[in-house]
């Protein structure tokens, strides 16, 4: 999470917006934000964090958080933060109000969440951003913004807690595999058994039952071959007595056919006679009859239109007659039409007229209200600036008898300190009081130690380093003896040897030193082994001993250091409570305020209590005070606007009272007076009549004389029809006497004794090409039929087909091939059988195969459900994680302790340093001391935050702190801000809250905030 943009206003001591630019300072990397104690400076932090998880450090949901967090001076909380994740840009609004009737209620702080889509802000779902940061609200605050007093939560949580922190950050749920082992271990087993059932269902299939089934095709596939054969040669027999058959009955349909053609070709020499007269008819005699035809038809449909022609010209002279006399009655209205629109005019008017009184009679009561409210306003104005004085009177007289607040919030910061000086003194003396009997418990572990050793007790009083010679020199004493013994087991040794060399002697045989093969005097070594053991064991009670004064010299040495340092503990503290009693007389002697010397912090802070009644009751008096001035200055507006809407009343009835009186002088035609009283709806009822009229008038005249127009353009017209039709008449009956002509002289030439023989015939309406077609194809199936007939008698000669015999021979085949098709069946039947045996024998093996690759697996699934079980792998994983977290917070560790300290992880997850200075020996990190927890936290921080930032990919790295830096001394405050500074060149950016002045001359970049009691919290931007 990389922060862009905050912006606060109504939270802890924020009164005011206040904005920060984040951009701005992450662009330095390492920037602060400084201010004095209660300034605000951590409210930033605790902001951010409502922001984005609905959860605040001091607060929570029972203490009425809405209320405590909310400025006492203000009616509103907001905090608007935008921030950058995965590249990605977001924003967390948070929003409250407080009750306007009760101020001790405020609503229901509610948050929202956006995210950018190019330059828009869209709404998201998330309650909090830890799907967007990957981190819950607890791990955010150990990694990410780490608040006051929470510094030091990661190095000193449980390792319950710890462990189950890097599961979360670092995702180390993938690691629990105990449930998917058991899962497997589920499937697996239910394979198991479903394999065994599966194999002993199949206990009957064996290679002997496939071998016998295979046998019985054989024999069956035999008899098959044999009934095969039989049926081919029937079913040659049966086919050739079929086709004989097939012949005869062919003969028998053929004849059936001649005999019905022969019997049709009568009736197709007659139809054959009638298609020659048609088409004789049809050639000599159709197309005159049809032109007659057509000339008849056109002459009679001429007569009709010349007789109807001759009744529309009579009808249209009447028609046109009676409109010429009514275009002469309405000329004379028409002419005066006009006369009718300015009467519409003028009663219109009237109701104009009537509406302008209307209008003026209203003005007039308006005015009259209007100069009413006018004076009421004026006198309330003036009975609010008397009050308004009134308040002002009393405002100033609470102002000066308030307190001064700076005053007394100096006195408390006096008390405060006193009380701060007198409980560090407390804490040194009892840390004093420790160390003492601290110092006491070493003395008590040296005397301990000594009487493990030979020392005279009248000894133990002496400084350690007398007693560590004295010891030294016993050292030596013990050393030097254990040469002596030393030297005497090797003399034995020697003796030892020369006694298993003389044993090994046989007599007559030379000797593998002096070559003599007579062996006299044989050496005798007496009790050698006796004497090796004991001289072996006297030396090894030396050893023991030398080893034991090594490590009480050892002890002695470590307690002297110890002692050295509790020493140098003992004079620092008196140093420090010399000092504190230093400082406290000194505070003492800076109360300056001789009016409170007799004053108790708790006095002084009922005081200041006090002033938030005085400031309650001006800030009362002053809401009071800006209501009147705000009312005052409403009703003045009211009452200005009032006068101006006066003078438009005014302005508009003389407007008005001008348009009527020159309305009224326009009247010619109608009086005003006497329609006055008339009801609009009936003067807007005549003045509709009148413009009806004007219309009508105008229609009927125009109509009437298109109508002439139409009618003698008519009358015209149907006489030059008339004419043209007479003309065609005449033509049209010449033409029929000439064809009538024409058709005698044909019928005298034909064999046709009158014309309506032709007529008959022709009425036949032939198609000559389908009759022609029709008779030649009979013709052609009568030859046919014939020649078909002849051949097929031509094939039968000789030869006679036997019913009977043909029957027998069908049955016969018939009982043959059911026979066949059983034994077919019954093959088929046992091949298949042979083959599911096949199968099931091939399934059998494989399933037999699997199921010892399941019980082998089975075995490897127990095995690891075993690792896996109780989170085992997990804490070996978290406890790697761990490892590596140390390893990388050494890097920075040591150089802040300068060597002296390093960080380890135990194998249960938890935390011990070891010490370089007492010869690198463990303990637990609570020994640490206040700034070396400090500096262990803030390197265990960093190192946190790298794998984070590893976790997510991220280029950049934001880390927020706010603790710790005023419990370091100078040199280490300079070797943690040197670190700091290093940070950079990693790519991370760092934010440090501190009221220390010298990391504040440090960092160029800064935000300085300032509290004042009266306008709250300002913030402001440093740039060096």
């Amino acid at each position: 999470m990389i922060p862009l943009r905050l912006s606060i206003q109504g939270i802890y001591s924020y009164q005011n917006k206040e904005e920060i630019d984040f951009q701005k300072l992450t662009q330095a990397q390492l920037f602060g934000i400084f201010g004095t104690t209660g300034s605000g400076k951590s409210t930033i932090l605790e902001a951010i964090s409502f922001a984005l998880y609905g959860e605040s450090e001091r607060l929570n949901k029972k203490d009425n958080r809405g209320y405590n967090m909310m400025n006492l001076k203000s009616d509103r909380i907001f905090i608007d933060f935008e921030f950058a994740s995965e590249e990605k840009t977001y924003r967390f609004v948070v929003n409250g109000k407080r009750n306007s009737r009760q101020f001790d209620q405020v609503g229901t702080l509610t948050r929202s969440a956006f995210a950018r889509n190019n330059d828009e802000w869209l709404p998201i779902e998330a309650e909090t951003a830890e799907e967007i940061i990957g981190l819950s609200y607890d791990n955010f605050k150990r990694t990410i913004i780490i608040p006051q007093g929470k510094f030091q939560d990661f190095l000193q949580l449980s390792d319950t807690d710890r462990t189950r922190m890097l599961r979360e950050i670092f995702k180390l749920e993938k690691y629990e595999l105990y449930n998917k082992a058991v899962s497997l271990e589920k499937k697996n087993q239910t394979e198991i058994t479903r394999l065994e059932t599966v194999i002993n269902r199949m206990h009957e299939v064996t290679p002997e039952v496939l071998l016998q089934l295979e046998n019985d095709i054989i024999l069956l596939d035999q008899q098959l071959l044999e009934k095969e054969d039989t049926s081919r040669q029937k079913e040659k027999d049966i086919a050739r007595l079929e086709s004989l058959k097939i012949l005869f009955d062919k003969i028998t349909l053929q004849r059936k056919i001649v005999q019905d053609l022969h019997e049709k070709s009568v009736g197709f020499y007659e139809r054959e006679q009638t298609l020659k007269e048609y088409e004789s008819c049809l050639i000599d005699f159709k197309p005159l009859l049809d032109r007659k035809k057509e000339i008849s038809e056109n002459l009679e449909s001429s007569t009709q239109n010349i007789r109807s022609k001759r009744e529309a010209e009579s009808q249209s002279k009447q028609d046109l007659k009676m409109a010429e006399d009514t275009f002469r009655e309405i000329s004379q209205e028409y002419n005066q039409r006009d006369t009718f629109l300015r009467k519409a005019a003028e009663l219109e008017l009237v109701i104009r007229l009537k509406s302008r009184e209307i209008n003026i009679a209203a003005f007039d009561e308006r005015m009259n209200k209007g100069i009413a409210v006018c004076d009421q306003l004026r006198s309330s104005i003036r009975s609010m600036k008397d009050e308004l004085a009134a308040k002002n009177v009393l405002l100033r007289e609470i102002r000066d008898l308030r307190p001064d607040l700076n005053l007394l919030l100096k006195i408390s910061e006096w008390f405060q300190k006193q009380q701060i000086l007198s409980d560090d003194l407390k804490k040194q003396e009892a840390q004093f009081t420790d160390e003492q009997t601290l110092y006491t418990q070493i003395i008590q572990t040296k005397t301990d130690i000594l009487k493990t050793t030979t020392l005279n007790p009248n000894q133990y009083s002496l400084e350690i380093p007398q007693l560590t010679d004295i010891l030294r020199q016993d050292y030596i004493r013990l050393r030097k003896q254990i040469q002596e013994n030393e030297l005497a087991r090797d003399k034995i040794i020697a003796r030892h040897q020369l006694k298993d060399f003389a044993e090994k002697l046989v007599p007559g045989q030379p000797c593998p030193l002096c070559g003599s093969v007579h062996h006299p005097n044989i050496v005798d070594s007496g009790n050698v082994d006796y004497e090796l053991k004991t001289a072996k064991q006297g030396i090894a009670v030396l050893e023991k001993e030398i080893q034991n004064l090594d490590k009480v010299i050892i002890r002695l040495e470590n307690v002297e250091e110890q002692l050295i340092r509790q020493r140098k503990t003992q004079n620092t503290l008196t140093a420090q409570i010399n000092q504190s009693h230093v400082l406290i007389d000194k505070h003492k002697a800076a109360f300056v305020w001789a009016d409170y010397a007799q004053s108790t912090p708790a006095i002084i802070q009922q005081k200041i209590q006090e002033i938030s009644t005085f400031d309650a009751r001006t800030d009362l008096l002053n809401q009071e005070r800006e209501a009147f001035e705000t009312s005052i200055t409403k009703e003045e507006q009211n009452l200005e606007k009032y006068l101006r809407t006066l003078d438009q009343i005014r302005e508009q009835r003389h407007s008005e009272e001008v348009n009527f009186q020159a309305e009224y002088r326009s009247f010619q035609f109608i009086s005003y007076d006497s329609l006055k009283l008339t009801e609009n709806p009936r003067l807007e009822q005549l003045a509709l009549e009148q413009k009806e009229r004007f219309s009508k008038i105008e229609d009927l005249y125009q109509t009437s004389e298109q109508r002439i127009q139409r009618l003698r353009s008519n009358l015209s017209m149907l006489k030059g029809e008339i004419s043209e039709l007479e003309k065609q008449e005449k033509e049209l009956t010449e033409k029929i006497v000439k064809i009538n002509r024409q058709v005698n002289e044909k019928l005298s030439a034909s064999a046709y004794t009158s014309l309506k023989i032709v007529e008959e015939i022709l009425g036949l309406s032939l198609n000559i090409d389908t009759e022609k077609s029709v008779i030649s194809l009979f013709k052609q199936q009568l030859h046919t039929a014939n020649v078909t007939l002849a051949e097929l008698e031509s094939q039968v000669i000789g030869k006679k087909y036997d019913p009977e015999a043909f029957y027998h021979l069908q049955q016969e085949l018939v009982l043959l091939r059911q026979e066949i098709s059983e034994k077919t069946l019954q093959t088929g039947g046992l091949k298949k059988e042979r083959d599911r045996l096949r199968n099931t024998l091939i399934e059998k093996a494989q399933l037999q195969q699997t199921l010892s690759e399941k019980m082998l697996r089975a075995e490897d699934i127990r095995t690891m459900k075993n690792m896996f079980s109780a989170s085992g792998f997990v804490k070996y994983v978290s406890t790697i994680f761990l490892y590596n977290l140390c390893q990388a917070a050494n890097d920075r560790f040591m150089k802040l302790t300068r060597g002296a300290l390093s960080l380890e992880a135990t194998d249960n997850n938890a935390f011990q340093v070891r010490d370089y200075l007492n010869n690198g020996q463990v303990r637990s990190v609570k020994t640490l001391s206040g700034g070396q927890t400090f500096q262990a936290a803030l390197s265990l921080a960093l190192s946190l935050a790298d794998h984070v930032q590893q976790q997510a990919k991220s280029k950049q790295n934001f880390f927020f702190l706010d603790e710790g830096f005023g419990s370091q001394d100078k040199q280490s405050l300079r070797v943690i801000f040197e670190t700091l500074k290093s940070l950079r060149k990693e790519n991370r950016i760092v934010g440090v809250i501190s009221h220390v002045e010298e990391l504040q001359q440090e960092i160029g970049a800064y935000l300085q905030i300032t509290n004042n009691p009266e306008t709250g919290s300002k913030i402001t931007t440093s740039w060096e």
